[in-house]
């Protein structure tokens, strides 16, 4: 064997390393867990703390849902609540979700300290079964809204891309 063979076979290896190392990394970069990785924390000063993805995507039509987690802590677990709202651009209703303490409006017992709200949000208006009226969701950024009540009480606001 002569050396030009040998430095096309080396050559040819080399270049298939390298397109399967491009391969691989382009994979993992387009990857919908690599996607759905990007979220923000957001505090009600030091009572509760939420998490939520920046951008979010729902069927083109018909209902999704928004997943924001939570952590209770230094909300008093007695007599308190928090809210967590989703307005458009013209401060319109689209989903929320509420978590109870003990004793606050009726309720028996305080609901976990962490979890996950799955707030509902359609592409046509909707109704829930308190009556409360939801405007449609569109391809946009809306506002999301976090408020914590009771004998401490604070607000924060973030947003997030909804497609």
């Amino acid at each position: 064997m002569d050396n030009s063979t040998m430095t096309k076979r080396k050559l040819s290896i080399e270049f298939l390393v390298a397109l399967t190392s491009l391969a691989l990394l382009s994979a993992l970069s387009l990857s919908p867990a690599n996607a759905a990785s990007k979220s923000k924390n957001l505090s009600a000063s030091n009572l509760v703390t939420i998490s939520y993805q920046l951008s979010v995507t729902i069927p083109k039509s018909g209902c999704g849902k928004i997943p924001v987690k939570y952590k209770i802590n230094k909300l008093p677990l007695d007599g308190s609540a928090f809210f967590v709202v989703i307005e458009d651009d013209q401060d319109r209703l689209i989903g929320q979700a509420e978590w109870f303490g003990e004793d606050y409006e009726g309720s028996v017992k305080a609901m976990p300290k962490t979890g996950t709200f799955n707030i509902k949000v359609c592409r046509s208006m909707w109704t829930d079964t308190d009556e409360n009226t939801f405007y449609p969701a569109y391809k946009g950024t809306y506002t999301i809204y976090l408020s914590a009540i009771g004998d401490m009480s604070a607000d924060a606001k973030g947003s997030f891309k909804l497609s």
